[in-house]
């Protein structure tokens, strides 16, 4: 169990939904939480291995990411090596919003990057918060989503909703309230205020 106080957050973007075996990752961002803000984060667009005119469809639909974004995007070995890099630079537990979801496809397209997952954001989010919550979500289902849960406590997203840094600074954010007993806004830090978002590459 994540105490709130210190953990990876990570979000993919992808090209579609785990049950479609052509789907990929095709961005993904790590913020690293300790204390009361975010420390450090990596964000990357990726190149995945396959690309079809549905997965494009629907990066474009969901996320607003181009096929030329896509394409200018890195290597899925590169960010493999590089998100590998970054995490090793805090050793802490990892979770993910909806955290079935982002395992399954990270696995499918970046395989050799193996986060500490821990738990479901989501699901430990609504475990905590159950009893004020009361008819925001349906228990049967352990589902919110993550603007409702933004919005319920008041905090404003900074950039694009479907983006993987900004869900991941948002899913961060909302996670560490119920485990801290604060509900005060955190605004999602500007680049020069955190490490540097990429890590060097050994030579």
């Amino acid at each position: 169990m994540i105490d709130g106080t210190r953990f990876w957050m990570i979000d993919t973007e992808t090209t579609g939904l785990p049950d479609d075996p052509d789907a990929h990752v095709i961005e993904v961002a790590a913020v690293y939480w300790e204390g009361d803000t975010v420390k450090a984060w990596y964000q990357a667009s990726v190149c995945p291995p396959l690309l079809t005119a549905a997965g494009l469809n629907v990066a474009l639909r969901i996320s607003g990411i181009t096929e030329e974004e896509i394409r200018a995007g890195k290597s899925p070995a590169l960010v493999e090596h590089e998100l590998t890099e970054w995490l090793d630079t805090h050793d802490a537990p990892a979770t993910a919003w909806s955290a079935p979801f982002d395992t399954e496809m990270m696995r499918r397209t970046l395989p050799r990057v193996r986060p500490r997952w821990v738990q479901c954001a989501m699901e430990a989010y609504l475990d905590l918060m159950h009893s004020e919550l009361g008819p925001w979500f349906d228990l049967r289902d352990k589902r919110i989503k993550l603007n409702t849960a933004l919005e319920r406590h008041g905090l404003v997203r900074t950039g694009q909703s479907h983006r993987a840094l900004s869900d991941a600074m948002s899913a961060a954010q909302v996670f560490h309230l119920p485990l801290t007993r604060q509900i005060a806004p955190r605004p999602m830090p500007a680049t020069g205020s955190v490490t540097q978002s990429t890590p060097p590459i050994p030579k």
